[in-house]
Formats: C-alpha cells, sequence, structure tokens
C-alpha cells in the first residue's frame, strides 16, 4: 500500500485487497489504522512516521488479527508523496520455525529419559533412525529395521490408524499420540505409545521424531 505524509492510503494492489477483505475503492483515503489491528498500531505508526521522517527503508513484524493471518512482516520505505509499505503474511513461517524449535526441545529432552525410545522417520513414515533398545525389544539389530516403514511393524488392524495419524503431523497437525502394538520377531507382539512430532528444515516438513515407551497399561 502507498500513503501520503499525513498516512492516508492513496494506493493498493489486489494482493493488499484480498488481505483485508476490501476492494481499493473503499480502501483508498482511509486513514491506515482503520485497516490494521489495535496490537499492531503502535509499532507501526513509530515505523511509518520514521520512515516518513528520515527516509530510511525499514522492516519490522506485528500481530494480525484477520482469518489465517497472525503475523505480519512489513517493510517500509520513502516513496513519492509519502511513504510505502509492502506486508507479507508470515503466520506460516512463523509456526513451522515454532514446531522446529519445539522438535528441537522435544528431542533434547528424550535423549535424557532412558525409558523413551527414539525413533526418525522419512516423510513416508519410513525408518532413518532406530534407537537400539526399540530394536533389541522387537527382536531385531537398528541395521535391520531401517527403511521400513512404521506402520509396516504394528499389527494389521492398526495400521491404518498408525498412517492416518502420521499423514495427519507431517500435514500440520499438532503433535500427537497414539496407542499400538508393535510386531515383535517370532510371531509376538508389544504395547507400546508413541508420541509423533514434525521436524522442520527450510519451513518445509522433512521428516517426524517418535517417542515411543512401553504401554504398561495394555501389557
Amino acid at each position: 500500500m502507498a500513503l501520503n505524509a499525513q498516512l492516508h492510503i492513496t494506493a493498493v494492489n489486489h494482493v493488499f485487497e484480498a488481505l483485508v477483505g476490501h476492494s481499493s475503492s473503499q480502501i483508498i483515503g482511509r486513514f491506515w489504522e482503520d485497516l490494521f489491528p489495535p496490537t499492531a498500531r503502535t509499532l507501526m505508526g513509530e515505523q511509518l512516521k520514521r520512515a516518513l521522517r528520515t527516509g530510511e527503508a525499514l522492516d519490522f513484524e506485528a500481530p494480525g488479527d484477520v482469518p489465517g493471518v497472525r503475523r505480519y512482516a512489513f517493510r517500509a520505505f520513502p516513496y513519492p508523496g509519502g511513504v510505502a509499505v509492502l506486508i507479507q503474511n508470515r503466520t506460516a513461517e512463523r509456526e513451522m520455525q515454532a514446531q522446529l524449535h519445539e522438535a528441537r526441545a522435544l528431542d533434547a529432552a528424550l535423549s535424557m529419559l532412558p525409558q523413551v525410545m527414539v525413533l526418525r522417520l522419512n516423510v513416508r513414515g519410513v525408518l532413518t533412525t532406530v534407537d537400539p533398545g526399540f530394536a533389541k525389544r522387537l527382536g531385531f539389530s537398528s541395521q535391520e529395521l531401517l527403511s521400513c516403514r512404521l506402520p509396516d511393524i504394528v499389527r494389521p488392524r492398526d495400521r491404518a490408524e498408525l498412517t492416518a495419524a502420521l499423514e495427519a503431523v507431517l500435514q500440520g497437525g499438532q503433535p500427537t499420540q497414539i496407542a499400538t502394538t508393535m510386531l515383535v520377531k517370532d510371531g509376538g507382539e508389544l504395547p507400546v505409545r508413541i508420541g509423533v512430532a514434525t521436524v522442520i528444515n527450510d519451513l518445509a516438513p522433512d521428516g517426524l521424531v517418535a517417542a515411543v515407551t512401553l504401554d504398561d497399561a495394555a501389557a
């Protein structure tokens, strides 16, 4: 959007119209504060005034409150007659970064809990790292389980539910926990609970971390 020296809107593009849910004819001439949430106004107002006063280009972020926007990123810079602002919806990026931090914290916490067996899976649910203790309980070596799909080593009637849970987490769902039963070598079964969270790299899902504990209640 472009604003004059009094910070009234003089021009917008179609992306901004879609963002705020109004046409340009409804927007142009309005004071900028009319289109942004109270939580963003103080910071944004100061930055716009500074860009007008100093001629600097300024980058900053502020909260949003329209559907699907909880975080805006702004770049304000001098523009003929006033100042212009480039606006991006950073909600998805910030949420992915939060998930990455949560996954790292979870990984660090799990490493200090010997009763928890940690697995890593790629986006297809294939095991890429196998806890030796987990493999031993199933009667296999870690190497034997690598490249297996996690749903393929649970009992058949649990596979669809586990597969759906893994896919839901990969598609942006919250970390989840599921009770299931692993297949043990030579026909045995091992009741477990599996907690699953997404691993994010370069702002995209890169796999899953799974924390496995014995399900004593089901044993």
